[in-house]
């Protein structure tokens, strides 16, 4: 009785079971039934908010760097839009790449002039790194992607503290003698282009093992097979945004920002400590310096030097609060005139066409009066705040003693001052180093 009992309940489970698992399948459409094809109106697409929608082909007339790309092969218009596309739809990507071009071209193609280079190799950058100094899997390295072993055949010093491929200006330099010598040895750009991305030997056995001379008539791998068109697709979606369905404003672009340029002869044994002295902080020293690999500086052979740029950020400006005034004594003096950059020490002077800053190194700056001048700090009305002494004085040479008295004097701390900068200002600081000593201490 049990068994059959058991028998009786286990076949009514299966029927159940095979029951529910037909209706699951009969839910669903049969293996080999017919895949319903997309619906497209041959005539008029549908239409949405957000349309994505094929792009147009260049097909006539097609040039880059001065060569005309044979664009009636079916192959290369298809390899031409995937390209379009990518940068189409990938639009962070797109946007960030037009965003640096508007900072880094106008600096790239004067030295693609020098060397007689067509300005459309500056589009390669965007191709290669997208105008960061990044790092592929083989070693490249740089805006420019050069090998260690390319990069000191082109004349860069790679080493531990120094490695010029992240120095964007000499490694184009340097990538623009090296397409001058490809383009020389292939005969074309194209061809030139190929061997900077896949290595001359490997396009030299190509063409010689597929009997042909033309980069566009090689059967090359994926990478090399795209390259030329990446370029070509960059450079069609800078100059043409709008067409694609970019709307940026000119102040979308990042702009080229001001520096200042030291020249450094000695070696720099913490250059934490001294991207302090120049009034900013490591992080920045390394964000536009960034060939500087280490927290030191070796100059190795005599008359060797480096230039580093320190950045000027007037819009960073800022002023410092501080609950206390400060009272110095200091001699009675005649005040010069006060010209306008004193009056207004925010203001900029174009100097080879970018901004620098009035009051720091360089023209215009107190730090370079004459010897026999001492800058003095300009009487005001009390403040609680601390200003930076701008009008220029001269002592008055006369046989009485001067006369003294308390005043109040204002400093301007501004973000890239520091103690030894204001020392160099006024001899009347030292009142001033004083009371900060005491007052960070309490």
């Amino acid at each position: 009785m049990k068994q059959l009992l058991t028998f009786v309940f286990g076949s009514v489970f299966c029927l159940m079971a095979g029951y529910l698992s037909y209706n699951q399948l009969s839910a669903h459409e049969a293996p080999n039934a017919p895949v319903p094809q997309l619906a497209f109106d041959a005539e008029e697409p549908m239409r949405y908010q957000y349309q994505v929608n094929p792009v147009e082909v260049p097909v006539k007339n097609v040039k880059f760097a001065s060569e005309t790309v044979p664009m009636r092969q079916r192959d290369l218009q298809e390899r031409f839009d995937r390209e379009l596309l990518s940068y189409t739809y990938w639009h962070s990507h797109s946007m960030i790449m037009m965003k640096r071009a508007n900072r880094w071209f106008p600096q790239i193609t004067p030295i693609l002039r020098q060397y007689g280079l067509p300005e459309d190799l500056k589009y390669v950058v965007a191709v290669e790194s997208n105008f960061e100094n990044v790092v592929s899997p083989v070693g490249a390295v740089g805006f420019w992607q050069l090998m260690e072993e390319t990069a000191k055949e082109l004349g860069l010093e790679v080493n531990n503290e120094v490695d010029e491929r992240y120095h964007p200006l000499k490694a184009t330099d340097a990538a623009a003698r090296y397409f001058l010598f490809l383009r020389n040895y292939f005969g074309s750009y194209a061809n030139a282009l190929a061997a900077y991305n896949a290595g001359m030997g490997r396009i030299e056995r190509a063409m010689a093992s597929q009997k042909q001379d033309s980069y566009y008539n090689l059967l090359l791998n994926e990478e090399t097979s795209r390259y030329m068109f990446r370029i070509m697709a960059a450079k069609e979606i800078i100059q043409h945004p709008k067409k694609y369905g970019f709307n940026m404003a000119k102040s979308d672009l990042y702009q080229q920002e001001p520096v200042r340029k030291v020249t450094v002869d000695s070696t720099i044994a913490d250059l934490t400590t001294w991207a302090i002295d120049q009034g900013i902080n490591y992080k920045l020293l390394k964000l536009y310096n960034p060939w500087l690999r280490a927290n030191t500086l070796t100059v190795k052979e005599e008359g060797k030097s480096y230039v580093i740029d320190i950045p000027l950020h007037p819009e960073l400006e800022e002023e410092e609060e501080l609950t206390d005034s400060i009272m110095v004594e200091v001699d009675s003096v005649e005040l010069a005139p006060p010209t306008d950059s004193a009056l207004n020490p925010d203001s900029t002077q174009e100097e080879d066409g970018l901004a620098f800053m009035s009051e720091g190194p360089g023209k215009g700056t107190s730090a370079s009066s004459k010897a026999n001048e001492e800058v003095e700090p300009e009487t005001t009305t009390p403040s609680d705040s601390i200003n930076t002494p701008t009008v220029p004085v001269k002592k008055v040479n006369t046989d009485e003693k001067p006369k003294r008295k308390k005043v109040q004097v204002h400093y301007k701390i501004r973000w890239y001052d520091t103690m030894a900068r204001l020392e160099n200002q006024s001899e009347a600081i030292a009142p001033v180093r004083s009371w900060e000593t005491s007052h960070r201490a309490s």
